[in-house]
């Protein structure tokens, strides 16, 4: 076993896959109080998020969503830009 690891690295070494989450993008400083307190008070963010962006919406002030996710992102390894 280490032997192939060492002489085909390429093929035989060990990976190990990590993504960031979409979470970790977010800029915190647009999110209302409101929006930050329902996170701290235990509800699940995404299902947070998710409504209060269809209140936004449904009330006609749509959210910059580049901006929320801190700018324009790279294409990550196996997206399409």
């Amino acid at each position: 076993m280490f032997l192939l690891k060492g002489l085909r690295p390429e093929k035989y070494r060990e990976r190990v896959e990590v993504r960031q989450s979409p979470l970790a993008r977010i800029d915190m400083k647009m999110l209302p109080d409101h929006v930050l307190r329902r996170v701290v008070d235990g509800e699940h963010p995404y299902a947070v998020l998710a409504s209060w962006l269809e209140q936004e919406r449904l009330a006609g002030t749509p959210v910059d969503m580049e901006r929320l996710l801190g700018g324009p992102q790279a294409p990550t390894e196996g997206q399409v830009g």
